[in-house]
């Protein structure tokens, strides 16, 4: 079984042909495999969770660049069953990111305000 470091290499060289046939979508990577391509990150992650459980696996929208959250905000973040690199988290890792910085919080006062 590979690990996501694994999987990341892999998603590395397929990189062009995804960005190519599916720029702004989800890719769903497993034991250095593409299983599949998705509209949107929550259709990956249920099926990722449905087929692999725990994982891992990688979940990434292709185009993306890798997002890196600060040490401090994932020390507050309880393991996530799922590891992805993409431009969005899960809406507890986004709360405590927004919660731990102005502009986020600013941003989410704003989105509560509008619903």
């Amino acid at each position: 079984m590979a690990d996501v470091k694994d999987d990341i290499a892999a998603y590395e060289r397929m990189r062009a042909e995804l960005e190519s046939k599916a720029m702004g979508k989800w890719a769903l990577l497993h034991d250095l495999e593409l299983i599949g391509i998705y509209d949107s990150f929550e259709g990956a992650a249920e099926d990722a969770v449905r087929r692999f459980g725990r994982g891992p696996y990688l979940i990434r929208q292709v185009g993306a660049p890798p997002v890196t959250l600060p040490a401090s905000v994932t020390k507050k973040v309880p393991p996530i069953p799922y590891e992805f690199l993409g431009c969005r988290v899960s809406s507890f890792a986004r709360e405590a990111f927004f919660a731990s910085s102005s502009e986020g919080t600013s941003k989410k006062t704003a989105k509560s305000t509008q619903t």
